[in-house]
């Protein structure tokens, strides 16, 4: 899979996780404000992400890449979507300075009615495919 050219989300974050850039096509299938987000770690808006399971930090953190993952978000408006990601580390030689991901999703049909429609969204969990 890779990078796909119908991605609908771009985020970059540097070497502390703090965004840096984001392109989000529909920012309130995410409940998210754009003007809240530069300076922030993608997983602050989200009740059930962490620094050990968001993919940003991870990719951050652990130098992991992180292709077609699944993941259910808990917004801050109560909602769980879902999408999936490419997640690449940004190196400068062999050093880590950030990270980017790519998400794609359908705004039909990845919103998820409650949370208890799928065991992973409580967690943060992420499964690849």
């Amino acid at each position: 899979m890779g990078i796909r050219e119908n991605y609908k989300d771009i985020m970059l974050v540097d070497e502390s996780g703090r965004m840096e850039y984001f392109d989000i096509s529909d920012v309130d299938f995410f409940d998210l404000k754009p003007e809240e987000l530069i300076g922030t770690k993608a997983h602050q808006h989200y009740s059930n992400l962490n620094d050990e399971n968001s993919t940003l930090m991870r990719a951050v953190n652990h130098g992991e890449t992180i292709l077609r993952c699944v993941q259910d978000l808990a917004t801050a408006g109560g909602k769980i979507v879902r999408q999936e990601s490419d997640t690449f580390c940004v190196k400068n030689g062999s050093k880590i300075v950030g990270a980017i991901e790519f998400a794609y999703y359908d705004a039909k049909k990845d919103v998820l009615e409650t949370k208890d429609s799928t065991k992973d969204s409580q967690s943060g969990a992420w499964e690849q495919s």
